[in-house]
C-alpha cells in the first residue's frame, strides 16, 4: 500500500509469498485504490522454468516475468514460443553477475566493524565496496540490501546477446541490463 500511495510504476516480486500477499491485498482493497493497478513484475527468483509456470505465474497477476537464471538462451526462446502472444510479457535478462550465494550473515559488520547487527554496526556497507576474492582470483561483488542481509554476485558478467534475434523472434519485447559494480566506460560498451 505504501508504493501504491506513493506513486511507484510497480512493485519486483521476488517470492510466491510476496505475490499471493498483494493479490490477497488488492482483492480487499476498495474499488479505484491505486494498489489494484499497481504493476507487478515477476522476478528470477519465483522459478519460472517452463511455459506452463510462466503462464500460471502471468495468470496470477503479473504484468511482466523474468525467467528462471535456470534457462540458456535457447530454452528461455522456447518458452517465449509456447507462450504465443503472452511472450511479450516476458523480460529475459541480457547481462547479468549472477548471484552466487545470499546470506543472513552480514559480512560487512563482522568484518568491518565491532558490531554484530544493524543495530551496532555503524553500517559499514555503506561505506565500503567489499568484493571477495576467489582461488581463481576473481574479485567477486559483495553488497548488502536494506534488511542486512548479503549477496555475493559473480565478477564474470553472464551475457544472452547471441540469443537476443532468436528471443526477439519468439516475440519477447522486453529485455534488461543488470549492471553491478561496472565503470561508465564498460557499461557504454
Amino acid at each position: 500500500r505504501v508504493l501504491a500511495a506513493a506513486g511507484a510504476d510497480g512493485v519486483l516480486v521476488r517470492s510466491a509469498g510476496l505475490l499471493a500477499q498483494l493479490a490477497d491485498a488488492r482483492e480487499a482493497s476498495a474499488e479505484g485504490d491505486a494498489l489494484r493497478t499497481l504493476a507487478l513484475h515477476g522476478d528470477f527468483s519465483l522459478n519460472a522454468a517452463n511455459a506452463p509456470s510462466a503462464r500460471l505465474l502471468l495468470g496470477s497477476g503479473l504484468a511482466r516475468l523474468t525467467p528462471t537464471h535456470d534457462c540458456n538462451g535457447a530454452q528461455a526462446a522456447e518458452m517465449a514460443r509456447r507462450l504465443g502472444e503472452d511472450s511479450a510479457r516476458l523480460e529475459l535478462i541480457v547481462h547479468t553477475h549472477l548471484p552466487i550465494f545470499h546470506t543472513e550473515h552480514c559480512v560487512f559488520a563482522r568484518t568491518l566493524s565491532v558490531g554484530n547487527s544493524y543495530v551496532d554496526c555503524g553500517h559499514p556497507c555503506e561505506r565500503h565496496a567489499v568484493h571477495l576474492r576467489s582461488a581463481e582470483g576473481d574479485d567477486h561483488l559483495l553488497l548488502a540490501d536494506m534488511g542486512c542481509r548479503n549477496t555475493l554476485f559473480n565478477a564474470q558478467a553472464q551475457s544472452g546477446a547471441r540469443f537476443v534475434r532468436a528471443w526477439r523472434a519468439a516475440g519477447v519485447r522486453r529485455l534488461r541490463i543488470e549492471l553491478v559494480d561496472e565503470p561508465a566506460h564498460v557499461a557504454i560498451r
